[in-house]
């Protein structure tokens, strides 16, 4: 029976973002509408604590050990989730406290923020600071003031992560990364690779509601947009398994009961994610009860997805997106090219092939050295390998 079950393991393995046997185990026993002593031994049962945890696994036992600290209090693991409870929450309590300078220097200079991911999940429908462990603190900027909040956090001490030129970064990416002693700002202009393009990125910033942090009241998004945004950033493959997106997107629909599905549809079609979408809230309902409306789930199952929809889907079932830098000219142009077509899904394939001409020769024109530095860096690697 082991070996069967560590066989069926691999093949859901291969199946990323959807979790293996052993974390729908750990998901179930976290999110059941109650606790059970059954749940927390299937899992418990189910891994080798010490070999099999991983980091996406691991980040959930803060929300297992809250629930079950009093029904199964004598379990050997008891104590050593408590530990590992304690100690998420005292790192985002000096999380938030480090990061507390930066949002005020934003907030002073009349930029607006909107915290997005973990912080606003953790205050707003964990409602406790322990149960979403987090590793830095997510921000969207407007576009138009992107530049202007860079240049002031690098002015108060922030350096930034990425080994690029900051004209490559606004024109390719849509965030930056900015390192300060114990804290990582990930500084967003645009929520979503596909939102780029103002019209898209609207839809965002129209929906917002406050959130206090401390002294400072900020905005997030509503629960509508955190829910789309939690389930598309998540529904990707990543080399630690991402489960932590399904975690999300269940405690928002059963904290919120305020989901929009008619805006939910028009945030997927506008960012030609509808595919995800249907992928993820299939899983979401078999396994977690998550209740769809039928006609939502009509217009799911009646969507005719475009060529260039279809390729972004199975990318991101398969490579996922810059979890390590490409090795050869080839994966260097691929990764660009798919880059690119996620910003311009809504447009015809073959519109969006000449238009990766002209991006590519914008890109290569706007940081010339570094695209020299890199692609001899390349050809160097290309030629060792062949020796």
């Amino acid at each position: 029976m082991a070996q069967t079950t560590q066989q069926i393991s691999r093949q859901q393995a291969e199946e990323f973002p959807l979790p293996t046997i052993q974390n729908t185990a750990l998901l179930k026993a976290c999110l059941a509408p109650k606790a059970e002593p059954a749940l927390f031994s299937l899992w418990r049962n189910s891994i080798d604590f010490e070999r099999e945890l991983g980091g996406g696994a691991f980040r959930l036992l803060p929300l297992l050990y809250y629930r079950y600290r009093n029904i199964c209090p004598d379990d050997e693991l008891m104590a050593r989730l408590k530990g590992i409870y304690r100690n998420s929450w005292s790192k985002n309590n000096i999380l938030i406290y480090a990061a507390d300078p930066a949002l005020r220097i934003l907030l002073e200079n009349n930029l607006r923020v909107i915290l997005l991911k973990g912080l606003p999940l953790a205050l707003g429908y964990y409602k406790n600071l322990a149960l979403r462990p987090m590793a830095d603190v997510d921000l969207l900027i407007p576009h138009q003031q992107r530049e202007e909040a860079v240049n002031l956090l690098v002015k108060n001490g922030y350096r930034i992560k990425e080994d690029a030129p900051l004209h490559y970064i606004y024109r390719a990416l849509r965030s930056v990364t900015l390192v300060k002693e114990q804290i990582e700002i990930d500084l967003h202009w645009s929520p979503l690779m596909e939102s780029f393009g103002l019209q898209r990125e609207e839809l965002f910033w129209g929906h917002t509601v406050q959130i206090e942090v401390g002294d400072l009241v900020l905005e997030t998004l509503d629960a509508t947009g955190h829910f789309f945004h939690t389930i598309i950033h998540g529904f990707k493959r990543n080399p630690e398994p991402p489960i932590r997106w399904i975690a999300d997107s269940v405690i928002i629909y059963k904290q919120s009961n305020d989901i929009d599905w008619s805006r939910l549809w028009h945030l997927a079609q506008v960012h030609g994610v509808i595919l995800q979408l249907q992928r993820a809230l299939q899983f979401l309902a078999k396994e977690f009860s998550l209740s769809i409306p039928d006609d939502f789930k009509k217009r799911l199952q009646n969507y005719k997805a475009s060529y260039s929809q279809k390729l972004l889907y199975q990318y991101a079932l398969s490579d996922g997106w810059q979890f390590k830098p490409p090795s050869t000219f080839k994966e260097t142009v691929r990764m660009h090219f798919f880059l690119h077509l996620r910003k311009s899904n809504h447009h015809p394939f073959g519109l969006q092939l000449l238009f990766f001409i002209g991006y590519t020769g914008q890109l290569i024109l706007d940081t010339p050295l570094f695209f020299l530095r890199r692609f001899s860096t390349l050809l160097f690697q290309s030629f060792k390998r062949s020796v």
